[in-house]
């Protein structure tokens, strides 16, 4: 399940759109901040993928 949700971050980080709404910012923020304290070794490549996918987002453009 994890795998999956890594991959879905992955598909749609990388589209421009999707880089552009800001539909995703609240949703990565929460996800990098809740596993920011957590010691799950199995959580940290979500935890990884969700900082690195909140970095490459771009000001919104889309109201």
């Amino acid at each position: 399940m994890i795998q999956q949700l890594i991959k879905n971050i992955q598909t749609s980080i990388e589209l421009s759109k999707c880089r552009h709404c800001g539909c995703m910012r609240e949703s990565l923020e929460g996800i990098r901040d809740r596993l920011d304290d957590s010691n799950d070794p199995n959580l940290y490549p979500l935890f990884c993928e969700a900082k690195s996918a909140a970095a490459r987002l771009e000001a919104v453009e889309y109201t």
